[in-house]
C-alpha cells in the first residue's frame, strides 16, 4: 500500500470545510476532495518517475512541474496557473496537475534548499556546517508566530555574526536567500489553507480561485516585502536575534565536524528523463532572474575549478536560461559532473530567490495575445521597438507584453514621465557585458533577452537624466547628473544633483562600492529611481519584476541596486530633482520622504548595519609594508582609533534609533530593545575588529588567545610574552567599546539632541 503523506492534522482542518460542501446544492465543488485527489496524483507521478529509467511525454511535463515546485522556482500559485494554461497537456491533465501542485504546496513540500549553495568559495564556513546553519535558519523562520519575524531575526543574528568576524558577506547573503525561501514555504502553506477554506465556503473549485486571487493580488507569498515590520513584530525579532547569534557562534567555534558530506536533496527527475525532456522543450524566452543568477554563480566558483570565469558563466547561461531548463540541466550536470554541486546549488538558490520578483507576473504561453509594436508606439509615444533577428516571432509577443506591463506600472509611480522619442532594442548591447544599456548618443535602450528584464526602471531613469541634460542644459548625448557634478553650474537643480551624489554607495553585503562606474552620478541617480519605483509599487501591494529586481534592503536584486542611505539625504535630493523634471503625486511624494527621507525611522537591520560596516582604521605612516598590514609596534593606537570610530557610530545609532522612531520613543520596552540590540552589535563589532587585528599582527595563535580571553576562558592557547601586553590591550579596547548608552530619565529613553534629531 502506498504511504500517504497528507499531514495527520489535515482531516481535522478540513472537517468544517467538508461539512460546508458535502450537502450543498447541485454544482458545488468538494474542495477537500480536490486536495486529496491532488495528493494522490502527486504521489503517483513521483512514484512513476522514480521507478522508471525514462519518463517521456505528458507525464514528464507533469513531473517537471512538481520538480520546479520542489525547488521553489517562483510562487506555487503562479506555477499552478501556468499548469492550467499549458497547451502541452490535455485539459483534464492540467486540472489534475494543478490539484497535485496545490496539495504539495499545502504540505510544505516546496522550496527545497541544497546547503552546498549557502556559502561561496570565499566563505569561512566549513562545508559540512551548511546543513546545521540551514536547520538553524529553518527552525527560526518556521517556528516563529510570523515567518517574517523569524526571517528578520535570522538577518539580525547573522549580521551580528558578520560584525564579529564569524561569518562573511557571502554566507550572510546566502542565508538571506535561504531564509526568504523558507519564509515563502510557510507563507504559501498558509495561503493554500486560506484558499481551500474560501473555496469550500463558496462551494467552488480552488483552482478557479487561484487565477482570481492572483489577479486580485491576494496571495501573501506573491506580495512585496519592502514595507517595515510593525513595532511589536520587530521587538519579537530583536528578542530572538541574540539567541540565534549565540547559536551561530557555537556552530562556528565547535570542535566537532561531521565526518561525511551529506548528499544533495533528491530530485524528482533522473538524468535520462531530464535530457530527453530538455530536447523536447519548445523555445521560450530566457528569464533574467535565472540567467543572471546562474551566470554570477559560474563566475563566483570558476576559480575553484581552475576554469575561465567567462566560459563557465556562458556555459551555465546557455544551458539554463529559464526555470524549466534550470530544473532539468542541474540534474544532467550533477549526474556527469558532480563536482559542480556547489555552483549548481548556489545558482538554484539565487535563481529561486530572484524569481520572487516575478510573483505577480501575468502568465504567458506561446500564442497568447500581445500589443503590437505600432500600438505600443502610439500609446507611449516611443520612437520604435526593434528586435534582434535571432528573436523568434512568438518571443517578440512576450517582450512586447513585458514592455507594456513595465511602462504602465512605471506611470503609476511617475505619472509625468515622458518617454516620447525613446527607442527600445531587444537585443545585445553594442559592447561590454552590461545587463542592459542606455545609449545617450542615440537615445536608445538596449535590453538583452537574457538580462534586460528587471533593469527597465534603471534604464528609463537614465533617459530621464538625458532629458534633463537636453532641456535644462541644452546638451545632447549626456546626463544632467554628470553635467552638474563637473562643476560650473550654479542653478538650483545642479546643487540638488550634488546633494544626491554626496552619499557613499554601499552594497547589500555592506561592502563599499568604489569602482568609478558605480560612483558615477548618473548611476546613483538611476539606482535611486530604481528603489523609488520598487518602494512605491510595494506600498500599493504591487511588484513588477520586469521593471526592477529589488525585493528588500538586503535582497536588492541583480541590478547592482543599493538600499537608501541611512541619513535620508539621497531620498530628499531625489524628490527635489523629480519636482522639477517629473513631479510625483503629492501623496506619493509625501509618503516617500517620510519613509526614506531626512529623519526617517530606521529599522533594526539599518541600525545593526550602521555598526557592522565600521571598518578598521589604518595608519599609512607606521605601516610595515614588507611584513604585516599593521605593525605590532605601537599598534594599540590603530585599534584605539578604530574603536573610537565604532563608539561614535554606536552613539549615533543609539541616538537616531530612538529619536527617529516615534513608534518606539514613547515605548520604553521598544526603545530599550533597540538600545540592547545596538549594544549587542557594538560588542560584536568590537570583538570583530580586535580579532581582525590580532590575526594580522599576531597570527592564528594570537587570534585564538584573544578569543579565549574575550570569552573569559578557559585559556588553552599560549601567548608569547612579547605579545601578552598587546593581547591585554586588545581585550580592554574591545570591552571598552560597549560602554555606550542612551540618555535615560526615569526609565524612559529620550532622543539625544544632535544633527540627526534636530
Amino acid at each position: 500500500m502506498r504511504r500517504r503523506i497528507i499531514p495527520p492534522f489535515l482531516p481535522l482542518l478540513l472537517l468544517p470545510l467538508l461539512a460546508c460542501s458535502g450537502g450543498g446544492p447541485s454544482g458545488r465543488v468538494d474542495a477537500g476532495g480536490a486536495l486529496e485527489r491532488g495528493e494522490q496524483r502527486a504521489a503517483d507521478l513521483i512514484d512513476l518517475a522514480r521507478r522508471s529509467p525514462l519518463v517521456e511525454g505528458p507525464v514528464a511535463v507533469e513531473v517537471l512541474y512538481l520538480e520546479r515546485l520542489r525547488l521553489g522556482m517562483g510562487s506555487p500559485f503562479r506555477l499552478i496557473e501556468q499548469a492550467l494554461l499549458d497547451e502541452r497537456l490535455e485539459p483534464e491533465r492540467r486540472r489534475r496537475l494543478g490539484e497535485a501542485l496545490l496539495a504539495m504546496t499545502y504540505q510544505g513540500r516546496s522550496y527545497a534548499i541544497d546547503p552546498a549553495g549557502i556559502a561561496g568559495p570565499r566563505g569561512r564556513m566549513e562545508p559540512d556546517l551548511g546543513p546545521d546553519h540551514l536547520r538553524l535558519v529553518s527552525d527560526a523562520v518556521a517556528e516563529a508566530s510570523d515567518p517574517r519575524v523569524g526571517e528578520e531575526a535570522v538577518r539580525l543574528a547573522y549580521l551580528l555574526a558578520q560584525a564579529e568576524g564569524l561569518t562573511d558577506p557571502v554566507l550572510v547573503r546566502g542565508l538571506a536567500h535561504a531564509a526568504a525561501m523558507i519564509r515563502d514555504r510557510v507563507t504559501s502553506q498558509r495561503d493554500a489553507l486560506a484558499l481551500i477554506r474560501e473555496a469550500s465556503r463558496a462551494g467552488r473549485d480552488p483552482l478557479d480561485l487561484v487565477r482570481e486571487w492572483r489577479a486580485e493580488r491576494r496571495f501573501q507569498v506573491e506580495s512585496p516585502l519592502l514595507d517595515r515590520l510593525d513595532p511589536a513584530s520587530e521587538r519579537l525579532a530583536i528578542a530572538l536575534a541574540p539567541r540565534l547569534h549565540q547559536a551561530v557562534r557555537q556552530l562556528e567555534s565547535g570542535d566537532e565536524r561531521p565526518a561525511l558530506r551529506r548528499a544533495p536533496p533528491a530530485s524528482l527527475l533522473n538524468a535520462a528523463t531530464a535530457s530527453a525532456l530538455t530536447r523536447a522543450l519548445p523555445p521560450m524566452p530566457p528569464q533574467a532572474p535565472v540567467a543572471v543568477a546562474v551566470g554570477v554563480a559560474g563566475r563566483m566558483f570558476a576559480a575553484s575549478y581552475g576554469v575561465d570565469p567567462d566560459s563557465l558563466s556562458a556555459e551555465l547561461r546557455r544551458r539554463m536560461p529559464d526555470e524549466e531548463r534550470l530544473a532539468l540541466q542541474r540534474v544532467v550536470l550533477l549526474e556527469h559532473r558532480p563536482e559542480l554541486r556547489p555552483v549548481l546549488a548556489r545558482a538554484t538558490l539565487a535563481a529561486a530567490s530572484a524569481l520572487r520578483a516575478y510573483g505577480q507576473e501575468e502568465v504567458w504561453r506561446p500564442g497568447m495575445p500581445a500589443p503590437s509594436t505600432r500600438e505600443l508606439v502610439a500609446q507611449f509615444g516611443l520612437d520604435d521597438i526593434v528586435f534582434d533577428d535571432d528573436i523568434p516571432g512568438e518571443s517578440r509577443r512576450y517582450y512586447r507584453r513585458m514592455i507594456h506591463s513595465a511602462l504602465l506600472d512605471l506611470q503609476r509611480v511617475l505619472p509625468a514621465l515622458d518617454v516620447r522619442g525613446l527607442r527600445l532594442v531587444i537585443g545585445p548591447v553594442p559592447s561590454g557585458g552590461a545587463l542592459a544599456l542606455h545609449s545617450p548618443g542615440q537615445r536608445t535602450i538596449y535590453l538583452p533577452p537574457a538580462t534586460g528584464a528587471g533593469t527597465i526602471a534603471h534604464e528609463i531613469a537614465h533617459d530621464l537624466d538625458w532629458q534633463v541634460a537636453r532641456k535644462r542644459y541644452r546638451v545632447r548625448g549626456d546626463y544632467g547628473s554628470d553635467i552638474a557634478s563637473r562643476g560650473g553650474r550654479r542653478d538650483r537643480l545642479a546643487a540638488t544633483y550634488l546633494g544626491l551624489t554626496g552619499a557613499a554607495l554601499v552594497d547589500a553585503a555592506g561592502t563599499t562600492i568604489d569602482r568609478p562606474h558605480h560612483t558615477r552620478p548618473a548611476e546613483i541617480f538611476a539606482r535611486s529611481i530604481d528603489w523609488l519605483v520598487a518602494a512605491s509599487l510595494a506600498r500599493n501591494g504591487r511588484m513588477n519584476g520586469y521593471l526592477t529586481s529589488i525585493q528588500d534592503p538586503l535582497l536588492t536584486g541583480y541590478g547592482t541596486a543599493v538600499a537608501p542611505d541611512v541619513n535620508g539625504r539621497v531620498a530628499a535630493a531625489l524628490i527635489n530633482i523629480l519636482d522639477e523634471v517629473a513631479p510625483m503625486r503629492t501623496e506619493t511624494r509625501s509618503w516617500y520622504l517620510s519613509a526614506y527621507g531626512l529623519g526617517r525611522e530606521l529599522s533594526a537591520v539599518d541600525l545593526v548595519r550602521m555598526i557592522a560596516e565600521v571598518t578598521a582604521a589604518t595608519n599609512p605612516q607606521s605601516r610595515n609594508a614588507e611584513t604585516l598590514p599593521w605593525p605590532v609596534s605601537g599598534s594599540e593606537a590603530v585599534l584605539v582609533e578604530s574603536i573610537g570610530h565604532l563608539r561614535a557610530t554606536a552613539a549615533d545609532a543609539m541616538a537616531v534609533g530612538v529619536c527617529r522612531a516615534p513608534s518606539h520613543s514613547l515605548d520604553p520596552v521598544g526603545a530599550g530593545a533597540r538600545a540592547d540590540l545596538i549594544r549587542a552589535a557594538t560588542r560584536a563589532r568590537a570583538r570583530g575588529l580586535a580579532r581582525e587585528y590580532a590575526a594580522r599582527a599576531l597570527g592564528r595563535n594570537g587570534e585564538a588567545a584573544l578569543v579565549e580571553r574575550l570569552e573569559q576562558g578557559p585559556w588553552s592557547t599560549p601567548v608569547d610574552p612579547a605579545h601578552a601586553g598587546l593581547v591585554r590591550a586588545l581585550v580592554e579596547a574591545a570591552n571598552d567599546a560597549v560602554a555606550v548608552r542612551p540618555i535615560q530619565r526615569g526609565g524612559w529613553f529620550e532622543p539625544v539632541v544632535g544633527p540627526e534629531c534636530g
